[in-house]
């Protein structure tokens, strides 16, 4: 009850002043709230037990996939176990294990991290011959629009209302990718701001689920560059669209 003392224990996160913190602490001793706090300390390192064990045995899970998929040879695969893990991070570095299993890094993916890519795993598996092509797979992960055509004509392109995990798991790593200092989330800012926030953010889960099918399917790393590439294709094919307008409009007047 020290206050000096419980101001060592100050957390960096704490905004208020030295001052400000020991005047919070004054209050009135009585049992019954020592008792409130101390059982509320034994639920909070009780579910931190729970958690570290859902951990590991995550880690043993994935262990087991890398082992199927090397035939048993699990050697070169290091994994680090974290001593004070963030909020919502895993108490192990996943991502080897994840690479291993997949054959392609896709945590580099802007976005995607290891939550998200192991719940695509869980979902999905790391067999994608179910799918022939890409429009498959989207449209299994319901991330592209029904288009229905009658006549030759579109009259519905609405989505369909069904759930799908691997689907809201990546529609939630695209609403994040615009954040990102990338191709990616410069792609992901161009369309929110064509399209809309929610238009924008399923534009870019369907771009997302198709470079996770390629780099899955063809076994190649994720490449900022191609989208680079692409990016400014665009540009330039816009730029000569806008000077054959203006000569167009330079002879019409």
């Amino acid at each position: 009850r020290d206050v000096n003392h419980c101001l060592k224990l100050k957390h960096p996160s704490i905004k208020c002043s030295d001052e400000e913190f020991k005047k919070s602490l004054e209050g009135i001793w009585n049992e019954e709230y020592l008792f409130m706090l101390e059982q509320a300390y034994e639920s909070y390192l009780f579910l931190r037990r729970q958690i570290e064990a859902c951990d590991k045995k995550i880690y043993s899970q994935l262990m087991k996939q890398v082992a199927i998929v090397r035939e048993g040879d699990i050697s070169g695969v290091e994994v680090k176990w974290k001593k004070k893990p963030k909020r919502n991070e895993l108490h192990f570095k996943a991502r080897p294990l994840l690479h291993a299993v997949y054959g392609v890094d896709l945590c580099a993916i802007g976005g995607l991290g290891e939550l998200t890519t192991l719940e695509l795993l869980s979902e999905i598996g790391y067999d994608f011959s179910n799918w022939k092509e890409q429009k498959y797979f989207t449209s299994w992960l319901n991330v592209c629009p029904n288009t229905k055509i009658t006549g030759g004509k579109i009259i519905s392109s609405r989505m369909q209302k069904k759930k799908n995990v691997a689907g809201q798991a990546l529609r939630q790593a695209a609403s994040t990718v615009s954040k990102c200092k990338s191709p990616l989330g410069a792609y992901s800012r161009k369309m929110k701001s064509k399209l809309g926030k929610l238009s924008g953010t399923i534009v870019t889960t369907h771009k997302l689920a198709r470079i996770i099918y390629a780099m899955v399917t063809q076994q190649k790393e994720y490449d900022d560059k191609v989208i680079k590439e692409q990016e400014e294709k665009r540009r330039l094919s816009k730029i000569k669209y806008m000077e054959r307008e203006l000569r167009r409009l330079k002879k019409v007047s």
